[in-house]
């Protein structure tokens, strides 16, 4: 499943552009934002036609095929070939020094959390989103709608970052970003 997922893809690009992937990250994010928008309605077609099973199995088979066809054909690097080196420089003093291992390992633990956290959540509300709806007096076609425009939502928010703040420090946008999701 990690093959088929932003991660992977984010990877790849850092590791093949380094710091000129940000363009190449916002792209994909403005292509498959649509997902939910093309997948919800299709899931629900199908799932009424096919059954639960066979939808599942139709999404696993174009995992399969399309997925795999996709991963295979990327460019391969050499082995212990590191992205390029463009990091940009430290200016803040409050960062841990490489080698205090203390500090690095209190850092990778938080960041592990908040990335476990904020995947839980989305997950979660992807995944129990209709029902949610319907819980809450939606119609299944309602559900489906409001499911649905969530694509286009995440695709109004690539395109102000990739207007607005394409300039700025990709920190600041994700600062930016973390404090509007609780309202979205």
């Amino acid at each position: 499943m990690g093959a088929g997922l932003y991660e992977a893809a984010f990877a790849t690009l850092v590791a093949l552009y380094g710091n000129r992937s940000r363009g190449a990250i916002t792209g994909i994010t403005l292509i498959a934002g649509f997902a939910s928008t093309v997948g919800w309605p299709l899931s629900t077609y199908m799932e009424a036609h096919i059954g639960w099973r066979g939808a599942c199995l139709s999404w696993a088979a174009l995992h399969l095929t399309l997925g795999l066809a996709l991963n295979l054909s990327m460019p391969r690097m050499a082995a212990g070939a590191n992205a390029p080196s463009e990091a940009v420089p430290s200016t803040r003093s409050d960062r841990p020094h490489p080698g205090d291992e203390r500090s690095q390992r209190t850092a990778s633990y938080a960041l592990a959390f908040v990335f476990a956290a904020t995947w839980f959540i989305s997950t979660a509300m992807a995944a129990h989103l209709p029902r949610l709806l319907q819980a809450g007096g939606a119609s299944l076609a309602m559900a489906v709608m409001v499911g649905a425009l969530i694509g286009p939502a995440q695709v109004g928010a690539r395109i102000l970052e990739f207007g607005l703040l394409r300039k700025v420090h990709p920190l600041l946008s994700a600062r930016i970003a973390a404090a509007l999701h609780p309202i979205g």
